[in-house]
């Protein structure tokens, strides 16, 4: 189905939507004047107009009981009479309220399928950073030192001949397409930075299994040999998007070439992978060759475990973890096959490496701050339960505009350094010098940063930061703690943590990068912070940590998402389109203050009330997301909104609302779970043994429910709610065109809290005509489009 034929169809169905209001409005008032008198006779006219009523070929007022033995024979009681008469008025009133929120509600389709304004600041600011952002990547840079660079990678000379020989082995079977290719559709339609035609090509092949085969296939003939793929001649164009807290510049390009250089990439990521590991591979196997042990498995199991384990200890570390405990300076590997690997420092292996996962394509911005938060709120709860007395470190460090700015001559230095051969070096030459289109329509070549939303850049910038840690803990005895640019630096000596300080400045001065100072910060728990130490606290988006050890909002940088937020709400002109731009920003701001973690009762409280000054005072002091657009809605279409109830506004768009999210509801259901979670948490151990941080005991019990996501509270629904409940799943699945298969606890709450105002107003839950209202429409916009934060420039 042609756009244009949607196009048709919509304008059709929302002229008729407004012709349908001014004919049902002029039917309740002729309802209305026939009942007047007050008496049986003018109620009998009053309930046949009202039955008459109806859009198109449907009767509106189907379930009025039958009261036809009411006109005819003797007489009914006056009282009788003036019940029912007020019982048809108040169905009047919700009739006249239907066609005027059926009619808004068209309105608000037709606007939505229209572009935004034109010239609007936001527009202006967006032309403005594509500007900057691509005059800075494509402007030459001085060329870095690296004179430390090659003191992280020393130890890995002599381990570059058995690399080479693995990426020649492997590209002898890509030649013969014995290699399996990758494809990431799921990755890329889901991901709303890529531009609309590319997603929702992606999903079409996800949904045909046949076809994903087929295009698997070709890709992967298309390019058998990595060392051959290359951007499109005539070059790439730029696309600034705002990615709820900054803009960034991405590359557009088709899905079949998204998939070749993934593909090809993928190949050169692999084969350096294939010739590296680092603790928490070796700390696994070992744990599973103890656990193996200890329930008497046959010899020839064992003898595979201990093969791998001795081919992992074949290959070079590249190594993140702290070679030495900090706390009991004690090795974190010792060489012994008996040695118990298990509890604390298991978990903590797994955890820090899924934070450094770079072979998940988006790694680190899933659950945004989220993973990292959680786990340095873990530590620092361990630590201050085992070591009382002991002062605590802690030191936030962050990479300025890493992405965007990291040197190219780092990244291939880097390579070299780890065994990558000629033909990978002039590969990823070629990837990182992306053509980009100026508006002067001239190409000019990246000569900084890596390409946004691409698995090798994720992979390339994961590996310069693991050398950075490296060579950190060359200087220093701390933990680490990072998910890509954001390090966290614990200690229990200030003047260690200062060195790692010192040490990371230094390498990425080192290496062309620098740090970004507002967003570094340090505390000292039970102790002096060190004088060398950045001023202000650890912050991680929104989220501070005191010197108390606690979470709560950074008020700077709240008020600055808030200012952000209101632009991009600002930024659009259909209220549709506002609304979706809010819920993403409040659903971006829900994940930054941690709402589905325990992180104690001063941030639960701090997180709720930040969360509630979002809703109240979205467009300035008192005035809230509700009135503003209350506002707008009045001025621009002139209705008299009074009477339209607030659940509307946070009725699902598929139900015929304007799917605002609630703060109320949001806060209350996570706020129920942490109740729950408050009066189940584990208590500290009372004792620990020499070996408590290697062996599955209480230490691992209470590191690991630190570690706890919350799931928000359901709902209990009453026998009535939930047959409602059924019956609008079974209607929104119509509207959606299959897409809704139920409901999430949130919609649960909301129809449970606001449902009986929608019914008490309205008299019902499907006042959506579904006759008139463009379904395509609203399925194309909610399902099949970018995120309100992806706009072309």
């Amino acid at each position: 189905m042609t756009a244009s034929t949607i196009q048709f169809i919509t304008k059709t169905r929302l002229a008729e939507l407004s012709r349908q209001r001014e004919s049902l409005l002029s039917q309740y008032d002729a309802a209305e004047a026939a009942g007047r008198g007050h008496d049986l006779q003018c109620l009998a006219k009053m309930y046949d107009r009202l039955k008459s009523v109806r859009t198109t070929e449907s009767p509106l007022h189907r379930d009025l009981p039958d009261l036809r033995a009411l006109f005819h024979g003797v007489d009914a009681p006056q009282s009788l009479v003036d019940f029912w008469h007020e019982k048809l008025l108040t169905e009047i009133r919700r009739g006249r309220l239907r066609a005027n929120i059926v009619y808004l509600f068209g309105a608000f389709l037709s606007e939505w399928d229209e572009s935004d304004v034109q010239g609007t600041p936001r527009l202006n600011e967006r032309r403005a950073e594509k500007t900057r952002i691509l005059k800075e990547i494509v402007s030459p840079n001085s060329p870095p030192a690296l004179d430390l660079m090659d003191s992280a990678l020393g130890g890995f000379a002599d381990h570059g001949d058995k690399v080479q020989a693995i990426i020649v082995q492997r590209l002898e079977k890509s030649l013969d397409l014995k290699l399996g290719g990758f494809d990431g559709l799921h990755w890329i339609s889901a991901n709303p930075h890529y531009s609309t035609d590319v997603r929702l090509e992606a999903k079409q092949f996800q949904e045909n299994g046949a076809l994903a085969n087929q295009l698997s296939d070709a890709i992967r003939v298309a390019n058998r040999d990595p060392r051959l793929w290359s951007w499109p001649e005539q070059g790439v164009c730029p696309r600034i998007l705002w990615t709820r807290n900054r803009w960034r510049l991405y590359p557009t390009i088709p899905l079949v070439e998204l998939l070749s250089v993934n593909h090809s990439a993928g190949f050169w990521s692999s084969a350096i992978d294939e010739g590296y590991t680092n603790s928490a591979i070796i700390l696994s196997i070992r744990s599973r060759l103890q656990k193996l042990i200890d329930l008497n498995a046959p010899e020839v199991i064992l003898s595979n475990e201990r093969r791998m384990l001795a081919m992992q200890k074949d290959r070079a570390s590249l190594d993140w973890y702290e070679p030495i405990d900090p706390w009991t300076n004690e090795p974190v590997l010792r060489e012994d096959e008996g040695a118990s690997v298990t509890g604390v420092v298991g978990m903590r292996a797994t955890r820090q490496a899924e934070l450094r996962d770079a072979s998940n394509m988006g790694y680190g911005y899933g659950e945004g701050i989220n993973p990292m938060v959680k786990l340095v709120h873990t530590e620092i709860e361990l630590l201050r339960a085992a070591y009382p007395d002991t002062p605590l470190h802690v030191l936030k460090i962050d990479v300025r505009d890493y992405f965007a700015s990291v040197p190219h001559e780092t990244l291939l230095t880097m390579l070299r350094g780890l065994g990558m051969t000629d033909a990978g070096i002039d590969f990823t030459q070629r990837y990182l010098q992306v053509p980009f289109l100026t508006d002067a329509d001239q190409v000019r070549a990246a000569s900084r940063g890596v390409p946004m939303e691409m698995g090798y850049s994720h992979w390339l910038c994961e590996k310069l930061m693991r050398l950075l840690e490296r060579f950190i803990h060359s200087q220093a005895n701390v933990r680490i703690i990072r998910q890509l640019d954001d390090l966290c630096i614990l200690g229990p000596s200030d003047i260690e943590v200062a060195a790692a300080y010192a040490a990371a400045r230094s390498f990425l001065a080192d290496v062309g990068l620098t740090l970004n100072d507002s967003k570094s910060g340090a505390v000292t728990i039970s102790g002096s912070k060190h004088t060398d130490l950045p001023a202000g606290n650890p912050r991680w988006g929104v989220l501070e940590l005191t010197d108390g050890g606690q979470w709560q909002v950074n008020k700077e940088a709240f008020q600055t998402y808030l200012n952000d937020s209101r632009k991009e709400v600002d930024a659009r002109y259909a209220v549709l389109a506002k609304v979706l731009a809010y819920n993403d920003q409040l659903e971006h701001l829900v994940w930054g203050l941690g709402l589905v973690m325990d992180l104690g009762d001063h941030h639960r409280d701090s997180a709720n009330k930040t969360l509630q000054s979002f809703e109240n005072d979205f467009f300035g002091s008192g005035e809230s997301i509700f009135t503003g657009l209350k506002s707008l809605i009045e001025t621009r279409h002139r209705g008299n909104l009074r009477e339209v109830p607030l659940a509307w506004m946070l009725w699902p768009i598929t139900a015929g609302g304007i799917g605002l999210r609630s703060v109320t509801v949001l806060c209350g259901q996570y706020q129920m779970a942490f109740d729950v979670r408050s009066a189940a948490k584990k208590a500290v151990p009372k004792e620990a043994s020499e070996d408590w941080q290697t062996k599955s005991n209480a230490w691992s019990e209470f590191y690991d429910d630190k570690n706890v996501t919350l799931e928000p509270a359901n709902c209990d629904e009453s026998r009535t709610m939930n047959a409602l409940v059924e019956g609008f799943i079974s209607r929104g699945k119509v509207i959606s065109g299959g897409e809704q298969d139920g409901l999430s606890p949130y919609w649960r709450w909301t129809l449970s809290i606001f449902g009986p105002e929608i019914l008490d107003k309205l008299g019902t839950f499907e006042f959506l005509l579904t006759d008139l209202v463009p379904l395509q429409l609203i399925h194309d916009k909610l399902i099949s489009t970018d995120s309100p934060t992806a706009d072309d420039v």
